[in-house]
């Protein structure tokens, strides 16, 4: 399943011009992550779970997965330019994601969701 968290509005502000600018910030999503992991393997939905994250806030909730479920495999795959060398250590695996692996997998330059039509940013083509 995609463990997806919450992005709220927190504005920045730049001590150098002395102004706010709008910003987002991302929420939960390392709690959901755990909660599901947790939840599937009590379930035993999974024998390997797979990670994609780079957020050492994880590492609690692996190591209990881990002790909890030892029959349970974790593995790890790191975005682009992320580094991680806690979480890389309390998973069984890690692989390192290429931005070739990005690249290769984009939806097409147009998408139709629910009769709207979206289409990808410029600067990913």
């Amino acid at each position: 399943d995609t463990i997806y968290g919450e992005f709220k509005r927190k504005d920045k502000y730049c001590d150098r011009c002395k102004r706010s600018f709008p910003g987002f910030e991302e929420k939960q999503t390392d709690v959901n992550i755990a909660i599901e992991l947790f939840r599937q393997a009590v379930n035993d939905t999974y024998d390997t779970a797979v990670i994609l994250s780079g957020d050492s806030d994880l590492i609690p909730a692996i190591k209990a997965n881990k002790n909890t479920f030892p029959n349970k495999t974790v593995k790890l795959v790191l975005p682009p330019n992320r580094q991680s060398e806690s979480l890389k250590h309390v998973c069984h695996s890690f692989m390192r994601m290429k931005e070739k692996h990005l690249i290769a997998n984009q939806f097409p330059e147009k998408i139709m969701i629910d009769g709207t039509s979206l289409e990808k940013p410029r600067d990913w083509y």
